[in-house]
């Protein structure tokens, strides 16, 4: 974090960044036997699969402000937050037979990296007063969501734009040293999960196969 303040009371400059990465592997044994009453002469069904997971996320963050001083209590802030997370989800599935063989299943298998980056302009309005302080804001958000999947050797890219204005505003009243009520109104965009987003059925439970979407667009 960088901070920088003028001579000018209450006039300042900011500069805030941050990194962060993770990584998560996970093995899976699935064995599942029913009876599919809906074939005739009620078919016995039985599926043993090796399920191997390795999901990988970065992100970078930035935030930019500028605070002018309008009057003793009173100032007016701009700002700029970027934000931009990768995701790298590989899943490996391997059939088991009843004898004890391995097949790769290349339809169930998958690799499927997306990424979300958003570019927040705004500007807010803060008053502080002894007793209580308040501030009224708005922001312009450009947003982009891409994912590239790669099913059986053929890639398949996806591209979502989408662009939301968001108000804010917040107040706090302090009654006391140890009293005080604070209300807040704000608005984020937020980038579907991978599960949500993963064209490959995930059939590990055959009874609740899961089918994601990759043409979806950030929530708001």
């Amino acid at each position: 974090m960088l901070n920088h303040r003028f001579q000018k009371r209450g006039r300042n400059i900011s500069l805030n960044m941050s990194a962060n990465n993770s990584k998560t592997k996970q093995e899976d044994d699935q064995l599942t036997q029913y009876i599919n009453y809906a074939v005739s002469g009620n078919t016995d069904v039985y599926r043993n699969q090796n399920l191997y997971d390795n999901n990988r996320n970065s992100n970078v963050n930035t935030n930019f402000s500028y605070n002018e001083p309008l009057s003793p209590v009173a100032n007016l802030e701009f700002n700029y937050i970027y934000s931009t997370t990768n995701y790298k989800n590989e899943r490996e599935t391997f059939d088991i037979s009843p004898v004890g063989s391995s097949s790769r299943n290349s339809s169930l298998s998958n690799d499927y990296n997306y990424s979300f980056t958003t570019n927040r302009f705004g500007v807010n309005y803060r008053v502080n007063e002894k007793k209580y302080n308040y501030s009224l804001g708005l922001s312009a958000q450009p947003s982009l969501l891409e994912g590239n999947s790669i099913v059986q050797g053929v890639n398949t890219p996806n591209r979502n734009r989408g662009f939301n204005i968001i108000p804010s505003a917040r107040y706090s009243y302090n009654f006391s040293r140890t009293r005080a009520f604070n209300a807040n109104y704000f608005g984020r965009a937020n980038e579907p999960t991978y599960i949500q987003l993963q064209p490959t059925p995930d059939i590990s439970n055959p009874q609740y196969p899961v089918y994601g979407n990759p043409n979806l667009g950030a929530e708001f």
